[in-house]
This record gives structure tokens, C-alpha cells and sequence, in this order.
């Protein structure tokens, strides 16, 4: 009995594996890459190593001492050691001149002095607590609550000049209030920029007062903030209104030090058939006070790991030596990159393509998450997105239980797991266009970069951004596509370029269906009134669909740059281009009877709408950027800011700015910006312009 039922669990635990002889019935997705390539890949990347990484630069906020600041800061001397460790090349630390000091806390102490003497935070134990920018001070002064704090009325009937104001709005807007408006001592407040301090009751965000390196011509000196966790702000407030008088004494003590900023590099040499270059980049520094491990460093770790991978892989002989060198930045987010690019113009010409990795790896299940790929923006359609995103979706199906194949096994069909990390399915997501990390810097100088982020992240900019929300198996596969992708643009030859044109080809078909879906869509869904006017959405909506894809199969041409190939490579990228356009005159008229359809039965007009007055001069005005001028926002090149009074803002600007160039003119532009943001009135895409016109950054043409 025993030997029977003995035998029937061995035959049990072999099904699965002879069943995984027989042939799926969903197969793994293909990629440009073959499967020997993609396993081997995934057999070197290792999770466990990203996250030491990640360990050693960020296990915890460590203060820094003066010899830090006047020599070499601990994260570059870390990164290069590893770097030349793992055999990448050319490893150096650079140095770029900043204009204002860095701050630095020394001491952060908030206490209680009534009703009894008890600490209730300190800069020791939690370095979030302290505002950034905040001044020495040693002040002993009564709490008084104000509400949110960060505008006007909420002072009004409040007397708290000399006080320590208590609030629940951000730190720096309360600050410019209580402090430099209305002079208090100083303020304590419990707000929490992530939105969810229920769930996390004891996290403390990541804020400053502003005014670093002076005060900048405030009326008042800044004095200093203090951010409590939400757990402790209401203990205070329930103080506060069960009418207990609440004294407190804060201890500050910061300073300021001339700092340098420090970018690391290192390259993978090409084999020298084209001077073109792929750089990978993440961001080290985001100011030097906040270290948290997944914002600043988990990009960081990875792009190290990816760098030691892709060696070994080539040593090896399982990938080909690159054409095209691939450099490595390690960047204070933003401006170091922009110093970086700015100091060596002859590299930022020979850049075909940039990836971007910031806020990777976070582990999925405690943080709702997925890792997003962010694609480039319409105006500069390109490839590259195409060749990340396939390796994406490939990650994504073969790290997933399907139940169409659960009779060959209960897993994954190939399986990118960490042995130091979670089994986890691979959630993703592939995102439009967004700014805010180092991928911007390379977007406004027309350079193609994809941005790759988990997002959300529950500890974002808070004191919980430590190792523990990280997970090894996700900074794995993060790291996997990170090597499969720049793997490929790298090696690429001219006559491959082909094959990525065919790939773009597809995905574009894929897009422009679903933009006939979104078009039809928004017919299916019109009323009498709005039918014309959606129409002309509809419409805009395809005809960009088309636009962008034909310029993202173009932008492959770049692969054949600079080569003595057959010039022939580029005629069959054309060939396809021109291909995917042929389908756009039927799509219209599909569109069209659409239209036409619905407006009988409404009983109303068929014809084609008319355009306004305001697009009728829209369509004869042309636009074009004067030399010099950026496509970027005015605000610089992160988050896009407001521009252009009350006409167009963020986004919308940034993409009107890029479009135009001459050869579109401001009807056409106003398509392009909301077929891909969103719909914006005419009128206001005319009055932006005219702005930049006054402004001296466009001159306005007569078509």
C-alpha cells in the first residue's frame, strides 16, 4: 500500500515537467532578441547584488561630515569603486561648480516643555523631520494650531507673531505665512505629500522651507520647520483642543558648505564602426540631505548591476561587442545631468537614445505597484520606446500563471526570480510621456529617453524610503530589460535597422487601432449639439495617430547614421513608412460614414464641419522657434511649469513649444497637442503663441 501510494506521488510531481514537453497554448512572446540570448540574460542579472547596492548607499540617512564635503562624496567613491571592479571603463568622477552652498542639519530637536518635558522628534532618529533649509535656532515659545496653515485667512483672529505655529498644509507654504508674513518662531506641522498618512500613521515626509543660500529678500529671516508623522501631529493637536496649554522648545542647528556637484561615469567602449553613443542614467544626489533607497539609489544600484551584467555577457561571448559606446551617469537628478551635457556637447551630439531609471525595484504587493515605461513624447516620436516595451511585455507574460497553460505547469513559464526576493507576478504599465527625472534633460535637446519607475511608491520622498520597500526579484527584472534593451539599440547594425522598423510597424498598428477606438468612441458617445465638434476630435485623433507612427518608424534611420551601409536600408524604411500611411485614407472615411451615420439619425447636417473663425486664422499662422530658443518649458527642464499667462500650461506647452518648428502651423499644432493631452480651446493656443512672440522666443508667419 505504502510503495503504491509512494509511486503515484513521484508520477504526480514528474507530470508537470513531462508535460512541459508539449507545446504551450499561449507562447511567450518573441523579441528581437533570440531565447538562448534572453536566457542567458536572465541567468546573470542579479537582483541580490542591485539590492546590496542599495544597502550599502542608502541602509539609512548617515550624516555628513565636513571632510565629506571638501573631498569626494561617499556614493561617487562607492559607485566608481564598484565600476572598475566589474571592469567598465573610463571611470572618473567629475565635478561641476554649483552657485549656491549645499545646506547641512548638524541638530534637530523638538520638545515638549508643558504640560510635560518629554522629546517628541528628533534630526537624530528621523532626518525627515527637519525641514531642509531650516535655520539655527534655539527658541522656547507656545504652539498655537492653525489649520492647514499656508494661506492668509487661516491667521486671521490669530496673534502668532513669536509663536510656534502647528499646521496641517506643507511645510515651506506655511512657513512663508507664519514665519515671513506674520512672524512666528517657527513651524511644526504633520502634512504628509504622499496623501495617505492614514495608512501610514508614523511616515514623515520628505519638504523644505526654501531660501537656500540666504533668504533671498524676504522681510523676515526663514527661521526653521519641523515635520511630524501624522500619529504625532494629532497627539499634539488633541492636546491643543482639549485646551491644554502646549509650550515647546526647538533646537536647531544647520549650516552651509561650498559643494561641488559630482557625476560618475563609466562607458563600455563601442567597437568603433560609428562614434554614436547610449547612455544610461540615474540620479545619486537629489539634494544631499534626503539619501532615501528607492529615490535616490535603487536607479542607481541597478544601472550598476546592468553595467556588470552586460561586461560579463560580453566577456562571455553571449552578447556581441556593442557598436555603439554605452555610457553610464551617475547625476545629482537633473542638474547634473544638464551640467554633464552642457560640458561635453561633442557627447550629447553622438547620443541616439538615453534610458532613464529613477524609483526601481519596489516591492509590488506592499506598494500596489508596477513598473512603468515611460514612452518619449509625441513631438519626438521615436524607436527606442518600441524596443524596451517588447522586452516589458515579454517580462510581463512569462512572469505571470496563465491559465491556458496550467496543464503543463502551475508557474511561470520563465520564471526572472531572485533568490533573495518574492515570487511576485511582473505588473506593468506602458505610460505617455513623463517629465520630472533625468530622461527630461535629453527630451529637450531632441535626444530619445524612456523613463523607467515603479510606481506608486508608498514611501516616496518619506522617512520609509529605506531598503526594506524594496524587493530583489523586481530590481532583477528591472535590471533584465535594462540589458536587453540597451543590448540591442547598442549593437544594431545599419541592415538591422530593418528589423526595428518592422517592430515600430507593428506596435503602430496596434496604436492606430486604438486610436480608431478612442475615435469612434467618442462619436458612439456625441449628442446632437457636440456630434460636429467631436468629429473634428475624432478626427485630429486619427490623423496625429498616423503622424507620430510614421515619424517613429523614420526615427530608425538614425541606426544607419554616419554608415558607409547600402543606402538601400533607408529606401525600406521608407517603404514602410510609406506603407502605414496608405491606411489613413480609409480609416478617415471609416471615421466619416461614422459620422455621417449618426448625424441622419439625429436629422441633422452630414456635411464635413467647417472651421471657425478662430481656426481659420489659426490655419494661416506658422509659427517657428528662433535660434536659441527652447522647446522646454520656461520653467527649466523639470516638472513643466506655467507658461504663458492663462493659455497654455505644463505639458500642453511643452509639446506646442516642440511642434513648432516651421512647418506646422497653429491649427495643426493645436491637433497635435490635444489628440495627445487632451482637448484645449483654439484660442488659447493662439494667445500662447502670441506671448512667445512678445517674449522674443517664436516669430509668427502668414501662410
Amino acid at each position: 500500500m505504502r510503495r503504491t501510494l509512494t509511486l503515484f506521488v513521484i508520477v504526480a510531481l514528474l507530470l508537470p515537467l513531462a508535460g512541459a514537453t508539449r507545446a504551450q497554448e499561449q507562447a511567450d512572446p518573441v523579441t528581437l532578441l533570440p531565447q538562448s540570448v534572453l536566457d542567458a540574460i536572465a541567468d546573470e542579472v542579479s537582483g541580490a547584488l542591485a539590492f546590496n547596492h542599495t544597502l550599502e548607499l542608502g541602509s539609512y540617512e548617515r550624516d555628513r561630515f565636513r571632510e565629506e564635503y571638501e573631498g569626494t562624496y561617499r556614493e561617487s567613491e562607492y559607485i566608481s569603486r564598484m565600476a572598475r571592479l566589474y571592469g567598465l571603463s573610463d571611470v572618473q568622477i567629475e565635478r561641476f561648480r554649483q552657485e549656491r552652498p549645499t545646506w547641512d542639519a548638524e541638530q534637530g530637536d523638538l520638545w515638549m516643555i508643558e504640560p510635560q518635558k518629554r522629546l517628541i522628534i528628533s534630526y537624530r532618529d528621523v532626518t525627515a523631520c527637519l525641514a531642509t533649509g531650516s535655520r539655527s535656532a534655539d527658541v522656547t515659545a507656545e504652539l498655537v494650531y492653525v489649520g492647514r496653515g499656508d494661506k492668509e485667512s487661516d491667521y486671521q483672529g490669530r496673534d502668532v507673531k513669536g509663536k510656534i505655529v502647528l499646521a496641517s498644509g506643507p511645510v515651506g507654504a506655511v512657513h512663508t505665512q507664519a514665519v515671513l508674513r506674520f512672524g512666528a518662531a517657527g513651524v511644526v506641522s504633520f502634512f504628509n505629500g504622499t496623501g495617505k498618512p492614514v495608512d501610514h500613521p508614523d511616515q514623515i515626509g520628505w519638504s523644505g522651507i526654501g531660501g537656500f543660500g540666504g533668504s533671498q529678500g524676504a522681510q523676515r529671516e526663514p527661521t526653521f520647520g519641523f515635520i511630524l508623522s501624522h500619529r504625532i501631529g494629532m497627539e499634539l493637536l488633541d492636546r491643543l483642543e482639549r485646551g491644554q496649554k502646549v509650550v515647546v522648545r526647538a533646537q536647531v542647528k544647520t549650516t552651509e558648505y561650498p559643494a561641488d556637484m559630482e557625476v560618475t561615469t563609466a562607458t563600455i567602449p563601442g567597437d568603433g564602426t560609428t562614434d554614436q553613443e547610449i547612455m544610461i542614467v540615474a540620479h545619486v544626489f537629489e539634494g544631499i540631505a534626503k539619501q532615501g533607497a528607492g529615490d535616490n539609489f535603487s536607479g542607481s544600484a541597478t544601472i550598476l548591476e546592468v553595467g556588470r551584467a552586460m561586461v560579463k555577457l560580453i566577456k562571455d561571448g553571449i552578447l556581441p561587442r556593442p557598436r555603439r559606446t554605452i555610457r553610464f551617469l551617475w547625476v545629482p537628478e537633473i542638474s547634473g545631468t544638464t551640467a554633464y551635457l552642457r560640458a561635453h556637447p561633442e557627447e550629447a551630439r553622438r547620443i541616439v537614445a538615453a534610458i532613464n531609471m529613477d524609483m526601481v525595484g519596489v516591492n509590488l504587493t506592499k506598494n500596489g505597484s508596477a513598473l512603468r515605461l515611460y514612452r518619449n513624447p509625441d513631438s519626438l516620436a521615436s524607436f527606442v520606446s518600441d524596443v524596451a516595451q517588447q522586452f516589458f511585455e515579454y517580462v510581463g507574460e512569462t512572469n505571470r500563471e496563465k491559465v491556458h497553460n496550467r496543464r503543463i505547469a502551475y508557474a511561470f513559464s520563465r520564471p526572472i526570480v531572485d533568490p533573495t526576493g518574492t515570487r511576485d507576478p511582473f505588473y506593468y504599465g506602458i505610460e505617455k510621456y513623463y517629465g520630472s527625472s533625468d530622461h527630461v534633460v535629453f527630451v529637450n535637446m531632441g535626444i530619445p529617453a524612456i523613463f523607467f519607475n515603479h510606481w506608486p511608491d508608498k514611501a516616496y520622498h518619506t522617512s520609509e524610503d529605506r531598503p526594506w520597500n524594496l524587493d530583489p526579484t523586481q530590481l532583477k527584472r528591472t535590471a533584465f530589460i535594462g540589458v536587453a534593451t540597451a543590448s540591442v539599440l547598442a549593437s544594431a547594425s545599419a541592415t538591422e535597422a530593418v528589423r526595428l522598423a518592422a517592430l515600430s510597424a507593428g506596435y503602430a498598428h496596434r496604436r492606430i487601432g486604438e486610436a480608431m477606438n478612442e475615435a469612434l468612441k467618442l462619436l458612439s458617445q456625441s449628442q446632437p449639439a457636440d456630434l460636429p465638434t467631436n468629429y473634428k476630435e475624432a478626427v485630429a485623433l486619427l490623423t496625429h495617430a498616423y503622424d507620430r507612427e510614421a515619424r517613429t518608424i523614420a526615427s530608425v534611420k538614425t541606426m544607419a547614421a554616419g554608415s558607409s551601409v547600402d543606402p538601400t536600408v533607408a529606401k525600406r524604411i521608407e517603404r514602410i513608412e510609406a506603407e502605414l500611411r496608405t491606411g489613413q485614407t480609409n480609416d478617415l472615411a471609416r471615421l466619416r460614414n461614422a459620422f455621417q451615420a449618426l448625424a441622419e439619425q439625429f436629422g441633422i447636417s452630414t456635411a464635413e464641419p467647417e472651421l471657425t473663425p478662430a481656426e481659420r486664422t489659426a490655419a494661416a499662422l506658422i509659427p517657428v522657434r528662433k535660434s536659441g530658443a527652447s522647446s522646454a518649458p520656461s520653467g527649466g527642464p523639470g516638472f513643466p511649469q506655467a507658461s504663458g499667462g492663462e493659455t497654455l500650461t505644463g505639458f500642453h506647452a511643452m509639446e506646442a513649444r516642440a511642434y513648432a518648428d516651421g512647418t506646422r502651423s497653429i491649427l495643426e499644432i493645436r491637433q497635435h497637442i490635444s489628440a495627445e493631452l487632451g482637448p484645449v480651446p483654439i484660442e488659447r493656443v493662439i494667445a500662447f503663441f502670441r506671448e512667445l512672440e512678445k517674449r522674443g522666443e517664436v516669430e509668427i508667419r502668414q501662410r
